[in-house]
């Protein structure tokens, strides 16, 4: 599977075509799931996933599954909005204060 694989501590990320993997493993029972949606058979569909170590669930409030129900998307936005991003670069600017790429913004 083609896949980009960012950090190696606490927080990792992946990001990939799933429907490359799709193809790639032979799970195609996932493509009935996504014609439930509005998703077109010919579309990519893109997975981004973060693994949270043990050290860094504790550090965002989650020692426990149940914590999930109400730190879950706090812990995903931080993720995805602080500990990386996709950003358009402007000439002379730091990263951290460009423009959050448009791509990322849908994944």
């Amino acid at each position: 599977m083609e896949h980009d694989t960012f950090g190696k501590g606490d927080i990792t990320c992946r990001i990939y075509d799933k429907t490359i993997e799709i193809k790639n493993s032979g799970k195609h029972w996932m493509e009935a799931i996504w014609k439930q949606g509005e998703h077109s058979p010919q579309a990519p569909v893109w997975r981004l996933e973060f693994q949270l170590r043990r050290t860094a669930l504790l550090q965002m409030g989650l020692a426990r599954f149940a914590d999930l129900s109400s730190m879950g998307q706090p812990a995903w936005h931080y993720c995805a909005s602080r500990w990386i991003r996709l950003v358009i670069l402007l000439e002379g600017s730091r990263p951290e204060r460009c423009p959050t790429d448009p791509n990322w913004s849908a994944l």
